[in-house]
C-alpha cells in the first residue's frame, strides 16, 4: 500500500499523509485521462502487470487491491476486460459502403500538450515506452516539437475508445495510429473489432493543445 501511495501522491503533488485508503482520484484533483495513465504506467511498471484502466473515481484503497497489495477485492464496478494480446495491426481492409447514420458514431478528446511529461528519451520513459508505438515514437521524433505530436496521437487513441462502447475497455497500446501521405489512419489490434467498424480520424494542434475527431462506422 505504502508503494501505491507514493506513487499517487507524486503525481498528484501531494504529501503522503494527504493521500489516505479512501481518498479518490478525483478528490486529488487527478481527472485527465493524461494524469491518470501516468500513475497506470508507474504501477504497471513497479507490479510488473496489466492494469484495467483506472477512473477519478477509483479510491487508493481500491487500486491496491487491483495490484494484489490490499487485503480487499478489488470493486467489479468499472472493471474491464483483460486486454486483446492480437498483434496484427494490418487495420481494416473493408470497402466504405453507403452508410446508415444510426451506424456512425464519433469520439472527441482535447488534451493540454504541457500535461504530458518531459523526457530526453521518449523511447525509454515509462509513459510514453507504455502509451505509444515505437512506429508512433518514431514519427513524432521526425517533427520539431515531438511531444506536440505524440499528444495529437494520445487524443486520437482516447478519441477512438469514447466513439462507442464497444471501444471504451481499449488500452491504450492496442490503438495504433500511423500516416501515410500526411494523413492519419487509426486502427486497433482486435481483429474483431476491426471487422466491426472503419475507423476515420483527425488530429490537430494548437501551440497548447493538441484535439482528435474519430468517426466509428459500424459496418454490420
Amino acid at each position: 500500500m505504502e508503494k501505491v501511495v507514493e506513487i499517487v501522491a507524486k503525481i498528484a503533488g501531494k504529501s503522503a499523509t494527504q493521500v489516505l485508503p479512501e481518498t479518490s482520484l478525483g478528490s486529488l484533483g487527478i481527472t485527465s485521462s493524461i494524469q491518470i495513465l501516468k500513475i497506470q504506467s508507474a504501477l504497471e511498471r513497479q507490479y510488473q502487470q496489466k492494469l484495467p484502466f483506472l477512473g477519478d473515481s477509483w479510491t487508493v484503497e481500491r487500486i491496491a487491491a487491483q495490484v494484489g497489495v490490499a487485503s480487499l477485492p478489488a470493486k467489479a464496478n468499472g472493471a474491464i476486460a483483460q486486454p486483446n494480446t492480437a498483434a496484427n495491426f494490418n487495420g481494416n481492409t473493408a470497402q466504405i459502403q453507403p452508410v446508415n447514420l444510426s451506424n456512425v458514431s464519433i469520439g472527441v478528446d482535447i488534451e493540454e500538450i504541457n500535461n504530458l511529461p518531459d523526457t530526453s528519451n521518449y523511447r525509454t520513459h515509462e509513459f510514453y515506452q507504455t502509451l505509444f508505438s515505437s512506429e508512433e515514437i518514431s514519427y513524432a521524433l521526425l517533427k520539431n516539437e515531438p511531444k506536440l505530436h505524440l499528444c495529437g496521437i494520445f487524443c486520437a487513441k482516447e478519441a477512438l475508445k469514447k466513439a462507442a462502447p464497444e471501444l471504451i475497455n481499449l488500452r491504450m497500446e492496442e490503438i495504433r495510429v500511423t500516416h501515410q501521405q500526411g494523413r492519419p489512419l487509426i486502427t486497433t489490434s482486435d481483429l474483431t473489432i476491426n471487422s466491426t467498424f472503419n475507423f476515420q480520424v483527425s488530429i490537430s494542434h494548437a501551440s497548447n493543445y493538441a484535439v482528435a475527431m474519430v468517426l466509428a462506422i459500424k459496418l454490420n
